[in-house]
């Protein structure tokens, strides 16, 4: 774009047995108007699967295992 602005694209891959496979995009437009000062500007999205205590219901019985999220 120029000295002063920046584009920067990402892309993260995630794979879990329970959930399979999940891409997670990633937008950053940074601007340094001074060698000591820079704004960035981001958007993206997540993605978090259920880990091992999750499905536990502190009780005897066991809950089911809860769905990945997208944040």
């Amino acid at each position: 774009m120029s000295e002063q602005h920046s584009l920067m694209l990402g892309l993260r891959r995630d794979h879990t047995r329970t959930a399979g496979a999940s891409r997670s995009p990633r937008l950053a437009r940074v601007w340094t108007p001074a060698p000591t000062t820079g704004v960035k500007l981001l958007y993206g999205s997540a993605f978090r699967g259920a880990n091992r205590a999750e499905p536990v219901n502190h009780t005897i019985l066991e809950a089911p295992l809860p769905a990945a999220e997208r944040v």
